[in-house]
């Protein structure tokens, strides 16, 4: 076995001594073509398109392009090495064949996401959730999506992932309804707290007029009555507009002396049940017979 592999290391030691400029020139090829290919699908990539819309087709055009350049070089470094351009041809499709077999979750990803850039149900910039995920699109890509939450976490979920899924799109319509939600105790005025509370959406200038703002009472809990403060607003604002009615509406409550109160069901007490006839009647018969030993 060890003869054989020595022979098989003086063979290959002697065919590269024998086309060691052809190494060197594919090894050139191979460099410049990868070069190339990522240069021209950067290049690709940041063609600009109309004013105001990003082009959906970008990142997937620009994938094709590169691996459209790789295959070539690929191709022409094998006629390098004295390999026929038509047997490099068939060894290229033989390799793309068992990759394609080998990678069908890949290639399930590519039809996925070129599926997301014909049917846009999402842009880059909107403000998604999906399976657990959210977060701003930051990039539309050949395999996947990438998302920036909130708090700064890259998030990265498959094409094929978010095209089976279900998808939450909070920017993709102009306007949101926002809902705050105010408890007072059944003691205090509730046609008072629901007059403050149009009143202070009334004053708001990013609260919509039309659909008209809406104050109702909610539920009726255990320990205080639940009042929802409904109105509209356009969907960048939303959460702006919501933490804005909360403060106001807090100072607004105590500058007119109403107090609020925590919506806490009460605890149910249960009294325990008396224990059986035959339990009982054993006790009473085994403390009898206790009090007549000597």
């Amino acid at each position: 076995m060890d003869q054989l592999g020595s022979e098989w290391l003086q063979q290959i030691g002697a065919w590269a001594e024998d086309h060691r400029f052809a190494l060197i020139n594919a090894a050139l090829l191979l460099a410049i073509g990868w070069l190339l290919a990522r240069w021209v699908g950067k290049r690709v990539q940041r063609i600009k398109s109309r004013p105001g819309r990003v082009s959906p087709y970008r990142i997937v055009i620009a994938g094709l392009v590169r691996y459209t350049i790789v295959a070539l070089v690929l191709v022409t470094a094998l006629s390098a090495l004295g390999v026929p351009t038509a047997g490099g041809a068939v060894v290229f499709v033989a390799i793309t064949l068992g990759m394609a077999v080998a990678a069908q979750g890949t290639l399930h990803n590519v039809i996925a996401g070129a599926l997301v850039q014909a049917l846009r149900p999402l842009r880059v910039g909107d403000a998604i959730e999906t399976d657990g995920a959210a977060g701003l699109v930051t990039e539309i890509g050949l395999l996947t999506i990438s998302l920036r939450s909130d708090d700064g976490v890259f998030i990265s979920i498959p094409n094929c992932q978010l095209w089976s899924g279900v998808v939450r799109n909070y920017s993709r319509l102009g306007t949101r309804r926002f809902e705050v939600t105010v408890s007072i105790g059944y003691d205090q005025d509730i046609d008072e707290v629901v007059s403050l509370c149009r009143e202070l959406m009334a004053s708001n200038g990013r609260v919509l007029r039309e659909p008209p703002p809406d104050v109702v009472v909610a539920a009726l809990g255990d320990t205080a009555v639940a009042i929802s403060v409904r109105g509209w607003t356009c969907s960048p604002s939303y959460a702006d507009v919501r933490c804005q009615l909360n403060r106001e509406i807090k100072k607004a409550l105590d500058a007119a002396g109403i107090h609020m109160a925590p919506m806490a069901p009460r605890l149910p007490v249960q009294v325990a049940a008396e224990p059986p006839t035959y339990l009982a009647s054993a006790l009473r018969a085994r403390g009898r017979s206790r009090a007549i030993e000597p």
